[in-house]
């Protein structure tokens, strides 16, 4: 299943991002792998529980990490990403910083399925972003088909403005 078009507003995806910022930082932990966690795991659905009694945004167990919950809702985003980046972190840690075997630690015995699942949404995450952030910083003009490879004078003039 692909979980890439759930559907959020925009101030939820930043809220989400905003999290995963700040506990990534927190734990020295690469942020794209939280995303990507998150996208495999919930399809970042706040609100889902799974069959297995995993729950929220990272899919925490709650019966076998109270000690990280403290009485929390796993089911909101604050909680969820808090004590999930946690458990991830302490899998690094355990294992020396091996994405695989934490990996493998986080989901309770994915193994090379939920690796590879993982590693797939990072790709597409951080393609995502890097092309996000070019788009940004220089605005990117095209023709409308293949076909078409020069540019209009008026995309022309546009782009070196940008680069100016």
């Amino acid at each position: 299943q692909d979980n890439a078009h759930t559907k959020m507003s925009g101030e939820k995806a930043k809220t989400i991002v905003s999290i995963v910022y700040k506990y990534a930082q927190e734990h020295s932990i690469d942020p794209l792998l939280i995303l990507s966690i998150i996208h495999n795991e919930s399809g970042f659905r706040e609100n889902v529980t799974s069959a297995h009694g995993a729950k929220g945004l990272m899919q925490v167990m709650p019966r076998w990490h109270k000690d990280k919950l403290k009485g929390r809702n796993p089911n909101t985003a604050q909680v969820s990403v808090e004590v999930g980046t946690k458990i991830i972190g302490d899998c690094l840690d355990k294992f020396k910083n091996s994405t695989n075997k934490a990996l493998n630690c986080y989901s309770g015995g994915g193994g090379k399925t939920y690796q590879t699942k993982i590693a797939s949404s990072h790709k597409k995450i951080r393609n995502h972003l890097v092309e996000y952030q070019f788009e940004k910083q220089l605005p990117v003009y095209s023709s409308n088909t293949f076909h078409q490879p020069r540019l209009l004078q008026e995309a022309s003039q546009v782009l070196l403005a940008a680069i100016q």
